[in-house]
C-alpha cells in the first residue's frame, strides 16, 4: 500500500511492515478489513494545517514538488521488487531515510505552512 503522509517532510519515504494508521484515514479503512500487518510505503508531502488540508488536496503540485515526487516513484519499482522476493528488512534499509527533496529546498516547502 503507498500512502501520501503530512507527518513526513516533503521528499522522504518510510516503508514498515504493520503497524497503526496515525491518523490517516486510508490506512484506517484497510487496517479495519486485512488488520495491521501488511507492507505500506509512505511519502512524506509535508505538514498542512488543518485548515489548508481541503486547498492542499484540491490545488495543484508545482513543479519542484513533482521533480521529487518522480524521483520518488522511479524507486518504486525496485522497492515492490525487493518486498515480492522477500527482502522487506533490505527494502526498509535502503529506502527508509532517503531524502529525495534537496538540501536548500526552501524553508516553506519542507513543511507547509498552517
Amino acid at each position: 500500500m503507498i500512502a501520501d503522509d503530512i507527518n513526513l517532510p516533503l521528499g522522504s519515504v518510510r516503508l514498515r511492515s504493520s503497524g497503526g494508521a496515525g491518523g490517516h484515514h486510508g490506512l484506517e479503512s484497510i487496517i479495519e478489513f486485512v488488520g495491521e500487518n501488511f507492507w505500506r510505503l509512505r511519502i512524506g508531502i509535508g505538514k498542512i494545517g488543518l485548515a489548508g488540508l481541503d486547498q492542499f488536496v484540491l490545488g495543484q503540485i508545482d513543479e519542484g514538488e513533482k521533480e521529487i515526487l518522480f524521483q520518488i516513484f522511479q524507486d518504486i519499482p525496485e522497492l515492490v521488487r525487493l518486498l515480492l522476493l522477500g527482502f522487506g528488512g533490505k527494502a526498509m534499509g535502503k529506502f527508509n531515510g532517503r531524502k529525495y527533496a534537496p538540501a536548500n529546498l526552501p524553508e516553506g516547502k519542507k513543511d507547509r505552512p498552517d
